[in-house]
This record gives structure tokens, C-alpha cells and sequence, in this order.
């Protein structure tokens, strides 16, 4: 799917052309803005999404006075989006799902729940919450999976997700999806060891990578569609620097938080 130069200010006319459809029609606002995005020469709204996303990366260049976490972020993304990466299939969520996809013909779902959470179909129902989670190598079973690749919480110690049945593409694929660090001995990479230093150390690093993600836009595709569920989010506790916050604005950076 070949990504299209995409703006932040199109994307909000393409959002407000979904909504003025969804009223005038009665029609759920998911279904307008797929709509929207493919008169508009998009597969689907999650296209739209991607496509910013990718224009985004393009244009972003660090500079010698930006926040060293920011520096490591753009080095770490650049990194990632130049590696060869496996396909990801676009399910359709439902209720507290934010985002669904297949990897590999593994099913992964972000989750809204008490917590931004990642799961999958073969986690045995132990998820991963955004914003403190990593891909680390384990070596005890993880959920009735032998020992390999996991989303682990904070660290090695507390894997939640397997991703032994994974390649090595399908890595790839599943950190770009949901903007996951992966820990920099797992990949063959060129990143300097400043950065995966500062990305391993920074307790808010996995928060801020999370951001960047198209699951991260997914989420605030949610919000706009369950205004009233969103609401109830801020009554709750997270690992996402409170994240319901920003509903409906720009995500923090290191730069601005």
C-alpha cells in the first residue's frame, strides 16, 4: 500500500467532511471516514492515518538542539521504517478494541480497558500495557510458548505477550504497528548505543515511541467515535502519561511535556 503525502490540516477536513456525512446520514462515523478517505484517493481511513504518519517521519529531521530522547526516537523510527517489515492485516475493532490487526496470522488488539493495553490470541489472556512495555528476549515459557521474542513489561522479567512464532519481519512489523522499542541486540541494526541506551533508560521513552505509532492515531480515532466511553478513561490509572488528556490534540513529546 503506497503512502501518499498527507498533512495534519487535510487530515482534520477529511475528519470534519466524516463527521458532516455521519450526521446528514445517520451513518456511524467509522464507516463515513472510510468513505471520505477513498474519495479522496485512500484505501480506508486507516490509510489516512498511515499515510500522515509516513509524511510525518519524512519531513521530521533532529536538529542539534532537540531533546536528546527525541534525537534517539527519530534515530530509533528511522531505523525501524528501513527495515524489511511483514504484512499487517487491518481487522475491523469492536467495543474497548482500538485497534486490531494480523501479523504472521498472529492477532494482535490494542485495548482502551483500564489501561492501554496490547494483547494477543495467543497471550492466554496476559496483556501489555502501552507506555512501559518493550520486545525483550526471554527464556522461560511464556503463556504455554517456549521461551524466544515477548512484549514484556518493563522488562525481561515480566513477559506478557510470546512473540516466538513471529519473523523476524513480523517483529518488525508488530514494533512499527504499535511503536514498540525492541531491545537493540534482537535486530542486527546500526543505532548508536547513545541512543539505545537513552531509549532503554528513559522511563518515558516507551511512552513517547507509543505516540508515534498508527495504533497511537487509532486511539484517538476511538476517542472521536465513543466520545462517551473516552470520558470514563479519565477515572482511570495509566502507564500512558495520562494520556485522555490529549484526546483530541496533539500527543506529547519529550520537547513539550
Amino acid at each position: 500500500m503506497e503512502m501518499i503525502k498527507t498533512t495534519r490540516t487535510l487530515v482534520e477536513k477529511l475528519a470534519a467532511e466524516a463527521k458532516a456525512l455521519s450526521k446528514s446520514s445517520q451513518r456511524k462515523l467509522m464507516a463515513c471516514q472510510d468513505e471520505v478517505a477513498a474519495k479522496h484517493g485512500y484505501h480506508h481511513w486507516h490509510h489516512v492515518q498511515l499515510s500522515l504518519k509516513a509524511t510525518q517521519d519524512a519531513t521530521d529531521t533532529p536538529t542539534e538542539t532537540s531533546d536528546p530522547v527525541t534525537r534517539a526516537l527519530d534515530s530509533y523510527f528511522r531505523w525501524l521504517s528501513a527495515q524489511p517489515a511483514a504484512a499487517v492485516l487491518i481487522n475491523e475493532p469492536k467495543d474497548e478494541v482500538f485497534f486490531d490487526v494480523t501479523i504472521d496470522g498472529t492477532r494482535f488488539k490494542g485495548n482502551v480497558g483500564a489501561n492501554p493495553s496490547l494483547s494477543s490470541d495467543r497471550s492466554g489472556g496476559s496483556t501489555a500495557p502501552f507506555g512501559v512495555s518493550v520486545i525483550c528476549s526471554v527464556s522461560e515459557p511464556v503463556a504455554g510458548s517456549p521461551g524466544g521474542l515477548a512484549v514484556c513489561k518493563y522488562d525481561p522479567s515480566q513477559p506478557r505477550i510470546p512473540l516466538g512464532h513471529l519473523s523476524i519481519h513480523g517483529v518488525v512489523a508488530l514494533a512499527r504497528t504499535f511503536g514498540l522499542i525492541v531491545q537493540p541486540h534482537l535486530i542486527p541494526l546500526s543505532r548508536s548505543s547513545e541512543d539505545s541506551r537513552l531509549l532503554l533508560t528513559n522511563v518515558y521513552a516507551p511512552a513517547y515511541a507509543f505516540f508515534r505509532s498508527p495504533a497511537a492515531a487509532a486511539l484517538q480515532a476511538w476517542c472521536r467515535a465513543h466520545p462517551r466511553l473516552a470520558k470514563q478513561q479519565e477515572s482511570r490509572s495509566d502507564y500512558l502519561l495520562a494520556w485522555h488528556r490529549y484526546i483530541g490534540k496533539d500527543w506529547p513529546t519529550p520537547r513539550a511535556d
